[in-house]
């Protein structure tokens, strides 16, 4: 039991140590292929983005015979596609979030990431703070108000939040 936990271990030690050599060289191998800096990113999107569509397929699958064996009632009606679309785009959109932090360098990936993290714990108190000397932000609080800007219409990440039912009224 232990020994194939090993052998994973090693092998993700393995994999990170050449990302890292990458990442220090400058992409040295992947500019050194014979195809533009756009095509190798956009094979690399590719790739990904079929990954990620097998699973979708799979949901949708899965979302058709589900709505199929069941006796709905009238007035009751299932969402296969919409679940199985919504489930596809909003994986798409995490992909491609993924995606862009991974393309940088590690150490611009954990910037970005502690200053998001560090706005959404501390900007409440910042924000607080600033209401003392600024009216505008005594009626606003800013993280709630970043959130929606990126989790409601027309936001970004709006695909995450709402309707993810298959059977709804």
């Amino acid at each position: 039991m232990v020994l194939p936990d090993l052998g994973r271990s090693d092998w993700y030690d393995r994999r990170a140590f050449r990302v890292e050599l990458d990442h220090q060289q400058g992409h040295v191998h992947a500019l050194s292929l014979p195809v533009s800096r756009t095509e190798y990113v956009l094979r690399k999107m590719g790739a990904g983005v079929v990954l990620v569509a097998i699973p979708a397929a799979a949901l949708w699958v899965g979302c058709q015979l589900a709505a199929a064996s069941v006796d709905l009632p009238a007035g009751l009606p299932a969402y296969p596609n919409m679940l199985a679309l919504r489930f596809l785009l909003a994986s798409l959109v995490s992909y491609a979030a993924f995606f862009a932090m991974a393309s940088g360098t590690i150490k611009t990936t954990i910037w970005v990431s502690s200053i998001a993290l560090a706005f959404f714990v501390f900007g409440g108190p910042f924000g607080d703070f600033l209401g003392l000397y600024f009216d505008v932000f005594d009626r606003t609080n800013i993280v709630e108000w970043a959130l929606q800007m990126i989790m409601q219409s027309p936001g970004p990440a709006e695909i995450m939040t709402g309707n993810w039912t298959l059977f709804d009224v």
